[in-house]
């Protein structure tokens, strides 16, 4: 019932990021597709490897927007009209149903990720050799799990009762968040657990807010 009644509120939202994520993923593959008209493939190549950026790096920040859209329109009608409140009163466990929630956007933030990698390496496999992209579906899950911080960070401001708080809980944030704002590239994938775990704990950040707001502090 949650994740039907979240995805009632959230379809509109849901189906503009779902063409922003379908529109990046076309562009991507016009501008790729025009770099092999313009030049020649090994030109193309040698310049990418050359390069100190990725060349879908234009999936980058709209997963970040993803993740903050969704947490903001997710939480914002609930503390704006007090449904949240009503909510967290009703015959049912308040951290379930704040925790089913959280859920529901991870889900939806986990299939725009999808999308985006997808996109990336299907155009990749026609134009590149497997070397240059092989190490895309990693790049692109770190973004996955900064769009996840995104998330948090965003529905912790937007539930959080205290303008106060507000700017303390983001100044302790953003500094932990500095523990992910390094390079995985070519770094051992044990950093994927480690990744991981920050996203937790992140993530679990948002039932403080949530609870501050239920007791009306």
């Amino acid at each position: 019932m949650i994740w039907l009644k979240e995805f009632l509120k959230l379809n509109k939202i849901l189906a503009a990021l779902l063409l922003f994520h379908i529109a990046i993923a076309f562009y991507f593959y016009l501008r790729i597709r025009g770099l092999f008209i313009t030049a020649s493939p090994m030109g193309v190549w040698l310049n990418i490897i050359s390069m100190n950026t990725f060349y879908f790096s234009i999936f980058e920040k709209p997963l970040y927007i993803t993740g903050c859209a969704l947490a903001i329109l997710q939480f914002y009608p609930e503390v704006e009209k007090r449904r949240f409140r009503i909510s967290c009163h009703l015959p049912a466990n308040e951290y379930i149903t704040l925790a089913k929630m959280i859920f529901f956007a991870i889900a939806a933030i986990s299939v725009f990720g999808l999308i985006d990698a997808l996109s990336v390496l299907l155009v990749s496999a026609g134009y590149f050799p497997y070397e240059i992209f092989s190490e895309t579906p990693i790049i692109i899950f770190y973004w996955y799990i900064n769009a996840l911080l995104f998330y948090a960070v965003a529905a912790v401001l937007t539930l959080e009762p205290s303008w106060k708080a507000k700017v303390r809980l983001f100044l302790i944030l953003a500094a932990f968040y500095k523990l992910v704002d390094v390079s995985i590239y070519n770094s051992p994938k044990v950093y994927i657990i480690y990744l991981i775990i920050i996203a937790a704990l992140f993530v679990s950040t948002i039932f403080y807010p949530a609870e501050r707001f239920r007791r009306g502090v």
